[in-house]
């Protein structure tokens, strides 16, 4: 790196936070939400099953 290069900062602290949020946000509702979509797949049953049932999700 040369002398007149500079140090960008890309994302704030809590920048980064709000991100790691909506990762978790959109993570949980895929996991509760597409089950309920694919309900007659054995897949979905088996990981609403995994959830403690349809009235936990």
């Amino acid at each position: 790196m040369s002398e007149n290069s500079a140090i960008v900062q890309r994302f704030s602290p809590r920048q980064r936070f709000e991100h790691f949020v909506l990762i978790v946000a959109f993570v949980g509702l895929v996991l509760t939400g597409l089950p309920q979509k694919y309900a007659d797949h054995n897949w979905a049953q088996t990981l609403v099953k995994l959830l403690g049932g349809i009235e936990n999700i």
